[in-house]
């Protein structure tokens, strides 16, 4: 595991759960499924648009591998 800055955890929880909610309530989720990952991706985006995808160091951490 990699460590996390102070500034990109905040950006990433908040942004995870406002996809997370907003798939919910929309009914986008599909059936056996949590809709975590996708909401996760989401979050990593908002992350690399407000630091610059550059700063690879800022969003790394936050990635997804597997299923």
């Amino acid at each position: 595991m990699w460590s996390i800055g102070d500034n990109g955890a905040p950006v990433v929880v908040e942004a995870y759960y406002e996809k997370l909610f907003e798939m919910w309530r929309a009914g986008a989720v599909a059936k056996g499924h949590t809709g975590a990952a996708y909401a996760l991706h989401e979050a990593v985006k908002v992350l690399r648009e407000r630091v610059c995808e550059k700063d690879f160091a800022s969003w790394a951490p936050f990635v997804q591998f597997g299923v």
